[in-house]
């Protein structure tokens, strides 16, 4: 197996044990377009893990950061240096490819060091300030790769990514805590009479449920007003994008089967939800029920 194979197929693997949901989804592109994907996916994931990491203290964290950024950019000043992160080798391929612009990777490695510190979103304002670098421009990217990013599609591509990132905040609450951050906004927080010690000593109570219940309210309308814009997206891209709506949605599905209790919810995707989902994308697709 040559070199270039065996990063696809590592590339592909990161997806498949970090990121189930767009895992499956992504299987259903183009051969082509998939190979492509695999790549800003562990682009994405590097740093995200490295931010992430338990096993590491925050001035470690920063050490890394610093590192795969040095690395970064000597990339792009010498675009003949290679790396030894293959990611960001290849990244830089995409890059040139699609023409994508250099400042959307700037506003997410913004985005990723504002996660090294203590993290504590205040408004909502604040927080789409860090979804656009964190998740808005990844949705970019796809549409860069789909040539499809006009500003007709980059709206919905912003809601779908705020959707999923937004899913992801309610849904990791706890887990969250344990690395110092909490993204839901304390302002909305307060409305439903939550102070930042209700998360912190994971304090579940009618109010918190409500509190939840309006976020998962807020992101459902927002994956409804995402999904319109598939229409127009390629036709190869259009299942899997509706497939990974959906399978996120499910998330949401979960947390209110679970009364909204955050701090006890165990969710995995099983083999029949994964092809009842795949289905029910199907059926939308056919029929043009996007929301």
């Amino acid at each position: 197996m040559n070199n270039l194979n065996y990063q696809q197929k590592s590339f592909k693997n990161i997806m498949k044990h970090f990121g189930k949901h767009y895992y499956y989804a992504t299987l259903l592109f183009p051969s082509k377009i998939k190979k492509d994907v695999f790549i800003v996916y562990a682009f994405v994931r590097r740093l995200d893990n490295i931010i992430d990491s338990h096993n590491l203290s925050q001035n470690q964290k920063k050490i890394k950061f610093k590192e795969w950024i040095l690395e970064w950019k000597k990339i792009l000043k010498n675009n003949q240096y290679q790396s030894k992160f293959e990611e960001l080798n290849y990244f830089y391929e995409i890059i040139k490819k699609y023409n994508i612009k250099i400042s959307l990777v700037n506003a997410f490695i913004k985005s990723m060091k504002f996660d090294i510190s203590k993290v504590r979103i205040q408004t909502y304002q604040q927080l789409e300030k860090y979804m656009f670098g964190s998740a808005i421009v990844v949705g970019y990217f796809m549409l860069y790769i789909f040539n499809a990013f006009n500003n007709k599609t980059k709206h919905y591509a912003a809601e779908l990514a705020k959707a999923m990132q937004l899913t992801n905040f309610i849904r990791d609450v706890d887990e969250d805590l344990y690395l110092n951050r909490i993204y839901l906004p304390l302002n909305d927080a307060k409305k439903f009479n939550i102070q930042e010690k209700d998360f912190l000593n994971k304090n579940f109570n009618n109010n918190f449920k409500e509190f939840i219940k309006y976020y998962i309210n807020k992101t459902k309308k927002m994956y409804k007003n995402a999904n319109l814009g598939i229409k127009y997206l390629p036709l190869y891209s259009k299942l899997p994008v509706l497939y990974a709506s959906n399978l996120y949605q499910s998330i949401l599905d979960e947390i209110i089967k679970n009364d909204y209790n955050i701090f006890q919810l165990k969710y995995r995707v099983n083999k029949i939800k994964k092809f009842s989902f795949f289905l029910k994308s199907l059926i939308n697709l056919i029929f043009k029920k996007y929301d």
